[in-house]
């Protein structure tokens, strides 16, 4: 018998469902099961934090860069109706994501 792999039970010819091998068989696929949860779940925080981090970056940039291109064409009046939506929609966005 393999001593390496101490999740599979032992070839017993007539095993009924609560004998040691069967129980450690329960208890490695219970193991299994919350170390896939475990990675499950980091890989969601990790991802999450990734994606919010590089949004609120990107949007700040882009606010910063509408502020230079606000202060440029400020005399002309559709442009500063645009930027201002543009402006009000990456603010709402920006705190959707930080909050």
């Amino acid at each position: 018998m393999d001593k390496m792999n101490t999740c599979l039970p032992p070839n017993q010819p007539n095993t009924t469902p609560f004998t040691h091998g069967s129980l450690m068989a329960l208890q490695c696929d219970v193991i299994s099961l919350l170390i896939s949860l475990f990675y499950s779940i980091l890989n969601y925080i990790l991802f999450r934090v990734i994606v919010d981090t590089s949004v609120v970056a990107i949007t700040s940039v882009v606010l910063f860069l509408l502020f230079f291109v606000k202060q440029k064409y400020a005399n002309i009046y559709s442009y500063k109706k645009i930027i201002a939506s543009l402006e009000r929609f990456l603010v709402s966005q920006y705190f959707v994501y930080i909050f």
